[in-house]
């Protein structure tokens, strides 16, 4: 759970700078760790320190929100299942180029 936080941070900067971003996870010792900033793992650690640091570096106000997964929007998008968030309305954008709105109904 802590991996998704970091490469969204990574992948969208542009997107993030200077937001304030609600991420949804799943697993509540994820999202304490994200708030804490600690974990006794030494791998979580170095994902820890490096969401920190990118918090910093884009001047964004995360809230980590512990959603369970049949109610989590991000869950199905996260196994690849995009269908039900396209019928919400909600935009698909390019991973690549995030400025580019690839399809959506909110901007139609």
């Amino acid at each position: 759970e802590l991996w998704p936080i970091l490469l969204a941070k990574l992948t969208w900067p542009k997107v993030l700078m200077g937001r304030r971003v609600l991420y949804f996870i799943d697993i509540d010792s994820a999202r304490y760790a994200l708030i804490n900033g600690y974990s006794p793992s030494r791998v979580s650690m170095d994902i820890l320190w490096r969401c920190a640091r990118e918090e910093v570096v884009l001047s964004t106000l995360p809230w980590y929100a512990r959603v369970a997964s049949p109610a989590n929007p991000g869950d199905d998008p996260s196994r690849l299942e995009f269908r039900a968030v396209q019928e919400a309305g909600v935009a698909i954008v390019d991973p690549v180029a995030p400025d580019v709105l690839l399809e959506s109904s909110l901007f139609a």
